[in-house]
């Protein structure tokens, strides 16, 4: 593999189509709030996020309500310009996991190194039932410019539902659904990142190091960095997930191994990232640097 490193119609009656209702203004905060559905509501998201319209639209990707600024009665600012919903399309895809932090910041400093290393939340992991996705799996991926990525820190915590279909054994012709958060830039240098939107998955144990960038595994992790490439060679060779002794990681392995998705197609849009995604620790949320061990939302998820 080559890899990188909203609603329905209005109902009809009689008499013709029941107009559409006028969207509610929204009423944020005295401060504002961060919105990623064209204004009409304050969204779920972290506190960084929410903290300020330069947070909100210069690193969350969502749009910036005002609320009226002065004390006194509250109620809404001016309403922003309609947007339309987000964008979406067809995507290619590949996978990765080259243990290195990221342009994103989403990662830490292991023991004995310099050099930080990516988190394992970052991998797949069970989305709660009935969530509003109708997702399988929560997880990250490094995305191309064209979808937003960028050096360091840019295009960082959007998130994207995303739809494919197996190609590989038992789950060709079966489709699965993920929401993936922008954790990492999957660079120009790559051809499929410069054919158009990519997504490159994060799924420990796939990274294809002939292909792969920024591999760092062994450089991090020594004589214990094996379980990494244990399904490099995928789908030519066997996958053995269990190899790994971390539970997050061996998960995410076994989900992405699940999917069947060997390099294939999908469809996407964006989306507002559920609380789940919105909590991992990446640069901003550590403060500006790499924590010394993993925080809980990078441990584990």
């Amino acid at each position: 593999p080559n890899v990188c490193g909203r609603e329905c119609d209005p109902d009809r009656c009689e008499g013709g189509p029941v107009p559409t209702p006028t969207p509610p203004v929204p009423t944020p905060p005295s401060g504002g709030c961060c919105s990623w559905d064209g204004g009409r509501n304050c969204g779920e998201t972290t506190d960084f996020c929410k903290s300020s319209q330069s947070n909100c639209e210069n690193f969350c990707n969502g749009q910036w309500i005002s609320g009226n600024g002065g004390g006194g009665g509250g109620g809404p600012g001016p309403r922003p310009s309609p947007t339309p919903p987000g964008p979406g399309g067809v995507a290619s895809t590949t996978r990765y996991w080259d243990c290195s932090g990221g342009s994103c910041g989403c990662g830490y400093i292991p023991q004995g190194s310099s050099d930080p290393a990516h988190c394992p939340s970052n991998a797949l992991f069970n989305a709660p039932s009935g969530n509003r996705y109708g997702a399988k799996f929560y997880g990250t991926a490094a995305i191309s410019m064209s979808l937003g990525g960028r050096d360091w820190l840019k295009g960082c915590g959007q998130c994207f539902k995303v739809s494919g279909t197996g190609n590989v054994g038992g789950m060709s012709g079966k489709q699965t659904t993920l929401v993936l958060k922008s954790a990492n830039y999957c660079p120009a240098g790559n051809p499929f990142c410069e054919a158009g939107p990519h997504f490159d998955i994060a799924a420990p144990g796939f990274d294809f190091r002939s292909a792969s960038l920024s591999n760092n595994c062994e450089a991090l992790f020594g004589d214990d960095a094996a379980p990494y490439f244990a399904c490099e060679n995928w789908p030519n060779s066997s996958c053995n997930c269990d190899v790994f002794t971390d539970p997050t990681l061996r998960e995410g392995c076994q989900n992405f191994l699940s999917l069947g998705w060997n390099n294939v197609q999908v469809t996407y849009e964006k989306v507002e990232c559920p609380a789940e995604l919105g909590r991992q620790n990446c640069w901003l949320e550590n403060g500006g640097s790499w924590p010394t061990t993993p925080p809980q939302w990078c441990a584990n998820n």
